[in-house]
């Protein structure tokens, strides 16, 4: 019996060549691709879950196997800048292309355990979830983006709002009434699987893994207090991840002839 992968490569360049053309529906679906590669339902799954993290298949419902447009993913510029425009802060390049699909939610909740923990709260105490989906100008999806803030900087004030005004609410925490600026940022990149939620607004399978950005804003003016966790989660068959690598200074041109080997470990 063929393995997954086999299949799914020779379902790759079946597809390439036009036997599947995109937006069509491979006929049978499951039922004959199993009979088609003399396999079982689990291996089908796993082949079909190759093709869907490839941005190749979607399987819908009622619908069946879905041929995508594969299209390169885009870069995610990860460096160490904060840009701005007219619109406020962004943090990476090709953000300043993407708007939101629809109006934020908000609402008090408690936050998930380790950014409770970053944002100094107990596991059970209200936090402001702001939550919104941008993607293109066109409405397909890019990024969902969920911002949790402490009770203490949001409580009873404009950020509550879903219009927080010019620049956003990190102008807000900027200005003197609530006197955080300069903010400072910091970042983490992880990878997980969606919830259904996720995988409905971003319009993949949760076969799909996600790639998960967690940046904190830092008050300037108290030492050590997160105002703002962000959690952004992209689609990692659409995206990738890019930053410019320099030369440490011990790196230096002309560097120093190298005299050690790093040989395998035997």
């Amino acid at each position: 019996m063929l393995r997954h992968e086999e299949i799914a490569s020779d379902l790759r360049q079946r597809i390439d060549s036009g036997e599947f053309p995109v937006g069509s529906v491979i006929p049978g679906g499951y039922a004959a691709l199993r009979k088609h590669y003399a396999t079982n339902q689990s291996v089908m799954t796993d082949a079909v879950s190759l093709l869907e993290m490839d941005g190749r298949i979607r399987p819908v419902r009622k619908r069946g196997l879905v041929i995508l447009n594969r299209q390169s993913p885009e870069r995610i510029d990860l460096g160490h800048l904060v840009y701005r425009n007219d619109l406020g802060y962004y943090f990476n390049r090709i953000a300043a292309l993407w708007a939101p699909l629809a109006m934020p939610t908000r609402e008090w909740g408690p936050a998930p355990g380790d950014i409770a923990e970053i944002l100094g709260v107990t596991a059970d105490a209200d936090v402001l979830i702001r939550r919104r989906i941008l993607g293109h100008a066109k409405g397909e999806p890019a990024y969902i983006a969920t911002s949790y803030l402490p009770e203490d900087v949001a409580r009873g004030t404009v950020i509550e709002e879903a219009h927080t005004g010019p620049g956003g609410f990190y102008d807000r925490l900027e200005e003197p009434d609530f006197g955080h600026g300069p903010l400072s940022w910091s970042a983490d990149v992880s990878t997980r699987m969606p919830t259904s939620a996720e995988a409905s607004d971003l319009k993949v399978t949760r076969n799909v893994p996600l790639l998960v950005i967690t940046r904190v804003a830092e008050s300037g003016t108290i030492e050590g207090k997160a105002v703002e966790v962000n959690q952004t989660v992209y689609a990692g068959n659409r995206f990738k991840v890019g930053f410019e690598i320099s030369r440490d200074r011990s790196a230096k041109w002309p560097v120093t002839p190298a005299c050690a080997e790093n040989p395998p470990k035997t």
